[in-house]
């Protein structure tokens, strides 16, 4: 996990602070005790960590975002983000096991890479279509885009609203 966060997310992270976000996480009252068997308690106990793990993160980065602005309005351009750095730890350990035990299993690359090249397939198609297959409510975004690159934009927010098998039937039906 560690070389995952370094390799991926965080050059700078140390061992320390890699094992101590672990610690702060695996101490949470949510954090599963048990192993995941796919089964009902399984899933509600991942659906509790999920929820907790928002909390915990959001409410770091409002605590942060308040001491460091101030409690006035912070929007636009009157603050910045602030995610305190235990808490950008945390989140480097989470996106680590998933990278490792999901994004870059053996089995896994070879299928997120046909997944890659299907995604990009459809949106060559639905930019070199000029729009005709877009759902309507894009249509009517990329009718009202300004430049290139903000039709790209809304093509791509097209492909992003897929879940993979809207994609895939998507893919057969416009890519044969």
């Amino acid at each position: 996990i560690h070389h995952v966060a370094r390799d991926w997310y965080d050059a700078d992270a140390t061992d320390d602070r890699l094992d101590g976000a672990l610690d702060r996480l695996q101490a949470l009252p949510e954090w599963p005790r048990e192993e995941f068997d796919g089964g009902r308690r399984s899933r509600a106990v991942l659906k509790s960590l999920t929820s907790g793990l928002i909390g915990r993160f959001a409410i770091a980065a409002q605590n942060a975002t308040v001491h460091r602005w101030g409690s006035g309005p912070l929007t636009r351009y009157r603050a910045d983000l602030e995610v305190p750095e235990g808490t950008r730890d945390e989140i480097t350990v989470l996106k680590s096991v998933a990278a490792h035990y999901v994004m870059r299993a053996d089995d896994r690359v070879a299928q997120l890479s046909d997944q890659r090249d299907l995604l990009r397939s459809l949106v060559s198609h639905l930019v070199l279509g000029g729009g005709r297959d877009l759902e309507p409510e894009f249509a009517a975004d990329l009718g009202r885009a300004q430049d290139d690159a903000a039709a790209l934009r809304v093509v791509i927010d097209q492909v992003a609203s897929l879940t993979d098998v809207s994609a895939r039937l998507w893919a057969d039906q416009l890519l044969g």
